[in-house]
């Protein structure tokens, strides 16, 4: 199940989240949510064999659709085979 917006604007109303840790936005995209009802973009992957989870950003200072296009280029950037940038 991909990430929606109106799943991330409820979580984010909420002062504690008792819910999955994680929710998965396809090709290695990550929501994380803490406890605390924080939600962080983040891309998972593999780069020279080793396993890697690079921070886009907090929810909603980085709207899903713009963290779905910072993933998108990382990907890309990935398949190329160039070290993906750390985006803050």
């Amino acid at each position: 199940m991909s990430i929606t917006d109106k799943q991330l604007k409820a979580i984010a109303k909420l002062s504690e989240y008792d819910g999955p840790a994680k929710l998965n936005g396809g090709k290695g995209l990550i929501a994380k949510i803490s406890p605390k009802a924080n939600i962080t973009f983040q891309y998972r992957c593999r780069f020279n064999r080793k396993n890697k989870r690079i921070r886009i950003g907090k929810y909603p200072i980085i709207a899903l659709k713009n963290a779905r296009q910072i993933h998108k280029r990382m990907f890309e950037l990935r398949e190329e085979g160039i070290a993906t940038p750390v985006i803050n």
